[in-house]
Parts: structure tokens; C-alpha cells; sequence
């Protein structure tokens, strides 16, 4: 037999004993009398959430908040899902335990008594408890890479007043052109506000190399 204390919890009734007594004028000259109880009873079932609920959360993007909630609702949803498994298995035992003992054996044309042959259900296996943490824990290593991918994306850098993308596109942008410029040619380059500007090929060289260092630090981010 399982241990269901999990899924139950004490909840304290009140019972009327004997009701106020009043006077004439309806003036409560005795109180009503009650009479505690506790019973125990089937906690009311949680939200819970699928693993694909949560996947789905973690495609999107969503805050980290929200998937870690939702991370909880699935641990959540392990014991509850076998509780329903469990309350089939044993309605299908006491179904199984009926007909065995109303089974009677008939013998055949050699005298040997027929035999009960029905198997018993199988009580199904339960998971462990788990904590959202642990749910979570699978997904982190991607979730890391996410924040990291969103980390470079916002990379900037500003070299004498001007404010440069410094994202892994524009870092390939800038080593493309410092590879085809001469020390002293120039280029037009579109800086974070979208405004365009001449560069040179040292300025591009300066950005490029901050770019690298803030990109190299991300990593270090565990």
C-alpha cells in the first residue's frame, strides 16, 4: 500500500451542538455550542504543466520567472498524473480480487479442477518527489546560451564619442573591411544610432578589439 499523505491534508469542521437560546425579546442568553472535528481530506488538485508546456516556454524565450513557475507545475504534475494511474490500479485490483473470490473451479472430463488464470494488475511505479529546480535543471545549460547569445547581440562600444554595435555580425563586418583598407582610407560606417559616419581603418581596428574583449568576458559568466 502507498503512502498518500502527500495528496491529503487536515481540514477542522465545526459542528452544531446545540443552537443560542434567547428570550422573549430574542436577546441571546446562551450561546450555540460547537463541536470541532477534523477530517482528512483529497487536497484540491494543483495547475500542473507537461514537459512540453515547458519547452514550448523555453523556445519562446519567455522571462525565467514564468518558466521556472511553470517548472514547478510539472514536478507538480509527477505525482498527480500517478495518482490518477494509482486510483486505476486499485479500483482494477479490488475488480480482480472480486473475481478471484468468486472464481469456482469446474472440473473437466479427466477430473482435474480448472485453475484461476487472470493476473493481477500491476500497481504502477511512482516517481520520485522533484522540485521545479530540478525539472529546470536540464534546460539551464540552453537557457545559458540564450543569455549569452542575447549578451553579445547587445554588445557596444564607443571609441571618441562614436557608439558602435559590437555584435558577432559586425564584429565580421569590421574585420572584413580592416583586411581590404589602406591605414588611410575611409569608410562610411552606420554606428548604434543608425547614423553613418567615415571611419578608418585604426578606428575599426580599436573597435573590433574592445568587441573581442567584452565577448571573451561573457563567457566567463557561469
Amino acid at each position: 500500500m502507498e503512502n498518500l499523505d502527500y495528496f491529503y491534508h487536515d481540514v477542522e469542521y465545526s459542528d452544531l451542538v446545540s443552537p443560542a437560546i434567547r428570550d422573549e425579546e430574542g436577546v441571546i442568553t446562551t450561546p450555540a455550542s460547537y463541536e470541532s472535528r477534523i477530517e482528512v481530506e483529497l487536497k484540491t488538485r494543483p495547475e500542473c504543466k507537461s514537459l512540453a508546456d515547458l519547452e514550448r516556454l523555453i523556445k519562446l524565450d519567455k522571462p525565467e520567472t514564468l518558466i521556472k513557475k511553470f517548472a514547478e507545475m510539472v514536478a507538480v504534475s509527477y505525482q498527480w498524473e500517478w495518482l490518477d494511474l494509482y486510483t486505476k490500479y486499485e479500483e482494477e485490483l479490488t475488480s480482480w480480487g472480486e473475481s478471484k473470490e468468486g472464481f469456482v473451479p469446474e472440473e473437466n472430463e479427466e477430473g482435474v479442477s480448472t485453475e484461476f488464470t487472470v493476473e493481477a494488475p500491476v500497481s504502477p511505479p511512482r516517481p520520485s518527489l522533484v522540485t521545479g529546480a530540478d525539472v529546470y535543471l536540464p534546460y539551464t545549460r540552453e537557457a545559458l546560451k540564450r543569455a549569452r547569445k542575447k549578451l553579445v547581440e547587445a554588445i557596444i562600444v564607443e571609441v571618441d564619442g562614436l557608439v558602435f554595435d559590437g555584435d558577432e555580425l559586425s564584429q565580421t563586418r569590421m574585420t572584413r573591411a580592416i583586411m581590404v583598407m589602406d591605414d588611410e582610407e575611409t569608410l562610411p560606417w552606420t554606428l548604434k544610432n543608425n547614423e553613418i559616419t567615415l571611419v578608418t581603418r585604426e578606428t575599426l581596428k580599436v573597435v573590433l578589439k574592445e568587441a573581442g574583449f567584452k565577448q571573451s568576458a561573457l563567457w566567463e559568466i557561469s
